[in-house]
Order: structure tokens, then sequence, then C-alpha cells
């Protein structure tokens, strides 16, 4: 499992290749999914994050994406803004597998979003200490003439190796309004959709504890935090499913399972 909850995008200057117009760069740094970052075309389109000073980065997510199967990302990183060859370059990585779009829509863009639409992207990389990181991507013909994304994260991810269980549980928590009339006919208000996961940590080690605790003491339910828990899995729908951008949204008490492991339960919801 690993876990990125220091974001360092939010504190680059961002560049685009194209830009929609009312669809700013600048609108990945934000947690909201009515917030997207759009390109005016699906060919190779390069977003460009720099800094003034080193950022540790070994990982690179993308939240709510109007990808399709046969889009690409590509990360590459510099140890300076004016270098011109990369340190780590992750190489073109295929998406291979995506959820069709919620009912209703013919895409999974920004108008299906808040309905359960849209795609998680998570790259783990060679560790460096950067100035400037390039995410380039691109799109296979579809439904839309444009690349859209909602949120770009990087960072030092923590890695979780042994603390996971099969009690981890993924949902959705609808808010939609069910009534009925006095014809008894059913009336729906459709309302946002969130994914949820309920992460079962029954095996930590001291030292995963210890990871843990420190990431849920800093982010608490007021930063988000990106998860990708079944990161090492061939199975591309598990890997998706457990993918998650959102808050902490509760945490039972530590218990000591034993004189080595220790166990709690971790909540996250979308943003």
């Amino acid at each position: 499992m690993r876990m990125l909850a220091e974001d360092a995008v939010k504190n680059a200057s961002l560049t685009a290749s194209s830009t929609a117009s009312g669809f700013s760069v600048e609108n990945l740094k934000t947690d909201k999914r009515s917030s997207c970052w759009r390109s005016t075309a699906i060919s190779s389109q390069t977003i460009t994050a720099t800094w003034p000073s080193p950022q540790t980065i070994n990982a690179v997510g993308i939240a709510f994406a109007n990808f399709l199967v046969g889009s690409t990302v590509r990360a590459r990183l510099f140890t300076n803004t004016a270098d011109g060859s990369p340190v780590v370059d992750s190489g073109v990585q295929i998406i291979n597998f995506v959820y069709p779009p919620p009912a209703g829509f013919a895409a999974n863009n920004m108008s299906s979003f808040a309905y359960g639409g849209g795609n998680y992207f998570f790259l783990p990389v060679t560790q460096a200490s950067v100035r400037k990181l390039e995410i380039i991507v691109t799109n296979p013909a579809g439904v839309d003439a444009f690349i859209e994304m909602a949120r770009l994260v990087a960072g030092q991810a923590s890695q979780i190796n042994s603390g996971m269980s099969f009690g981890s549980e993924v949902g959705f928590k609808d808010q939609s309004r069910v009534d009925r009339t006095d014809g008894g006919d059913t009336v729906i208000d459709r309302r946002p959709v969130s994914k949820t996961i309920s992460l079962d940590l029954s095996l930590l080690t001291s030292a995963e504890r210890a990871i843990v605790q420190a990431i849920a003491r800093r982010n608490s339910v007021h930063t988000p935090v990106f998860i990708s828990a079944y990161e090492k899995t061939s199975d591309l729908p598990t890997k998706m499913d457990y993918q998650i951008y959102g808050y902490l949204t509760g945490q039972r008490g530590i218990s000591l399972e034993s004189a080595i492991y220790s166990a709690l339960k971790l909540g996250v919801e979308e943003i």
C-alpha cells in the first residue's frame, strides 16, 4: 500500500501545453471535483511543475480524469528547472483498465465526476530530489476531444508492506433522495456520489504503525491523502477500486494484537 500525504504540486508553478478557456492548469491544485484542467487536444499534452527549492518525489497521482483504455501517462523528473535531460523517467505507462461512465453520461469527464465518474492513476517512480516535474498525457480518440483532470499530486509516498488484511472494503456514498408519490411511483432526486474505502490494517509492524499515525495526525479530516492500497497487484479492477484521493473520515484506536503487530481501521472518502 502507498500513501501520499504531503503534496508538492500545490506549491508549484504550473504550465500546460494547452488549456481550454475557463479550465486553468491552476485548477490541478484545488481539491474540488468541479474544478478541472482541460486541454484543447488529445495528443501529447505536457503539464510542467517547477519549484524554487528541491522536492523529494517518489510518486505521482491523478484523481478524476477522463482517461480511456489506451490513454498514456509518463513522468519525467529533473534535478534543476533548466535541465533538458531527466534524472528519472518512468517511460510511457499505458492505461489498460477504466470503469465506464455512470448511467446517463457519455464520457467520464467533469460532467460525471460528481456522480461516480472519472478515473484514478497512481505511478511510483524512483525517488529523487528535483525542482521540475513533467507529466505527459495522451488520450485515444473517443467522445471527448480533450484531456481533463481534476487533481494532480506528487511527493514522497509512504509504503506499507504488511499491514493490509482481507477485511478492507470499498463502497459508494450516494446522497440521492428516493421518495414515493401518492400513486406509489418511485421518484428519485439524483445527487452526488462519493467513493469510500475502509482499510483494515490488522498486521501493522511498529514502524508501519508510526507511519500511519503520523499521516492521521498530520492530515486528519482536513487535508486529503492519495492512497493506492493494492499497488502491486496485477488485478487491474482491484487496483483501481482501492485507489482514492480523499479525506480521512474516521480512525479507530490502534490495538496491540501481539508483541509484534498492531491493528486499526482507517476510513477515507473522496474529495
